[in-house]
């Protein structure tokens, strides 16, 4: 990364500790105050940026400071390792270590020959390892001489890296990808407004076309410029046309910001079990002492919930007896399933205690069951059935493409599972979904290890992630200079990585054809709990 760049992102002060970064003085308004003290009120401790300027040549010592010192370049401050005052020094070797032992290298020492040698080694072996001829550049294809270290550490991983680059049937990624190619607004469930009744369960059913068949309206990355015209269909069957950016105002002003809705009980219409509940036999626990107490459990239980919008869901009883606990122990009477064993151990202590709890509930349930007004299903199976229902495969084509990137980290078993060796634990493996909004409310599934399920790995299991300062300082400077914020990420990333744990499992329905095989986790499978440090 170029040294400038470094600069950008850590704003530096030498003589004026007011001014963090020279977009801050073309900011209008701040008076001489930075963009984070403008907006906390607090004033920034910039101290740590004073002692040193970016890439500056410093000291730095090894082994408590015993080691003799050693020449390096100043990165930065290293807020998330090792104690205070600690900072990111590029080493002759090209590796970035964190160390507090630093110390600026004077202007009379970059005059003596004996430092000045040594400042030139360290150029050299720097620019050297940095070449930027040899940085890969875009469309490049894997080089065996700089992937030499990883063929020797996995060969396979690496064979396998390279039939995938070059598999020519794999299509290329569309650059030119437009909201038109992605319909994101069709199916989504959500409250609108009609006439005098207040909002009332809407769906969105199809995109509007003129006379000639052209599709009304533009799409646009930014909802609120979205002029495309849907047909949305109510409870009751009336239709009514509305522009993608009405239906995204009233979206986001139901969700909150992980894109749940906020909706208000009418009535608890029904209730089923899944066959996990807890049965009367196994109903109370007994202590060494032969004292009994009830099971404190609501495993197994759903209630269906019409709500003031007039949409109904199926809700978790836990979750309905935190927002609605009168309501909920009021139905458990009527239905007469007070006395299951999970309504018997708190229903007669609400009903006894209803007027407080009413009067400092907050009657409220944020709706898990829909994302930014779509569907989320809890399974493959319900992911099958919402894609029939909706008439397209948007929700199968999210698994299919997770299954491509991760079926590496399997390996089938093709013994009996008896002959499995010892040490392996098994764990259950699922698909959990999720609905992303940067990105046109794409559908995304990915496979989850059961990794709470395993004992505890002998070996470090603690991996690091991005300061929060750093993001802070990138998105300060995109705003002040009106910059658009790119990201990207790095696909199934774990993969990369062996998994450090002995672990198998049995092939769900995701795995198509090898459905209920045995599978080893050969691969860092994201939920393991060596995974992030395996990366």
């Amino acid at each position: 990364m170029s040294p400038w760049l470094y600069a950008d992102l850590f704003p530096i002060a030498h003589s004026n500790p007011q001014v963090t970064h020279p977009s801050a003085a073309s900011a209008g308004g701040l008076e001489g105050k930075t963009p984070l003290e403008n907006v906390t009120g607090e004033t920034p401790d910039i101290s740590e940026y004073l002692d040193f300027g970016f890439y500056d040549y410093v000291w730095y010592h090894e082994n408590a400071g015993l080691a003799e010192r050693k020449l390096g370049r100043w990165l930065g401050v290293s807020h998330r390792v090792g104690s205070l005052m600690s900072y990111w020094v590029l080493t002759k070797t090209g590796h970035v270590i964190s160390r507090t032992t630093v110390q600026r290298v004077t202007n009379l020492e970059l005059q003596t020959d004996e430092v000045k040698k040594t400042v030139k080694e360290l150029d050299d072996e720097i620019n050297r390892r940095f070449k930027e001829e040899d940085m890969p550049q875009d469309g490049d294809k894997p080089d065996p001489e700089l992937w030499s270290d990883l063929i020797e550490e996995d060969e396979d991983f690496y064979n396998e890296f390279v039939r995938i680059v070059d598999d020519e049937e794999l299509p290329e990624a569309d650059d030119d990808f437009t909201p038109d190619t992605y319909d994101a607004y069709l199916n989504m469930e959500l409250a609108i407004p009609r006439g005098d009744n207040g909002p009332e369960f809407a769906r969105v059913t199809k995109r509007l076309r003129d006379a000639d068949g052209i599709p009304i309206g533009t799409a646009a990355d930014n909802p609120i410029l979205d002029t495309r015209m849907y047909e949305v269909e109510y409870a009751d069957g009336y239709k009514e046309s509305l522009t993608a950016n009405l239906i995204a105002q009233n979206l986001f002003a139901q969700v909150d910001e992980e894109g749940h809705r906020h909706v208000l009980l009418d009535e608890i219409v029904d209730h089923r079990v899944d066959g996990s509940e807890v049965k009367q036999a196994d109903a109370f626990i007994t202590n060494k002492h032969g004292a009994k107490r009830r099971k404190e459990t609501t495993k197994g239980w759903e209630l269906q919930v019409r709500w003031k919008d007039g949409s109904t869901s199926w809700v978790k009883l836990k979750d309905m007896k935190e927002s609605y606990p009168v309501q909920v122990a009021e139905y458990s009477v009527e239905a007469s399933i007070s006395q299951e064993p999970a309504f018997a151990w708190w229903t007669p202590y609400v009903l006894k205690k209803r007027n407080r709890i009413i009067a400092k509930t907050k009657s409220k349930y944020w709706l898990r069951t829909h994302k930014y007004g779509i569907r989320i299903p809890k399974s493959v199976k319900e992911a099958r059935e919402i894609d029939a229902q909706n008439g397209d495969n948007k929700w199968w084509d999210a698994i299919c493409e997770e299954m491509r990137n991760v079926r590496i980290a399997f390996e089938a078993w093709e013994g009996d599972v008896k002959d499995i060796p010892p040490g392996y634990q098994q764990i259950r493996c699922h698909m959990i979904f999720d609905v992303k909004l940067g990105e046109n409310f794409r559908r995304k599934a990915r496979m989850v290890a059961g990794g709470h399920t395993t004992k505890t790995p002998s070996t470090l299991t603690y991996s690091s992630v991005v300061s929060r300062d750093s993001v802070r300082i990138a998105l300060t400077i995109a705003a002040l200079n009106d910059l658009k914020v790119l990201c990207c990420d790095i696909q199934n990333a774990y993969l990369t990585a062996p998994c450090r744990e002995k672990i198998w499992t049995v092939a769900g329905p995701e795995f198509g054809s090898e459905a209920g095989q045995p599978m080893l986790v050969v691969r860092a499978l994201y939920g393991l709990k060596s995974s992030g440090a395996a990366f």
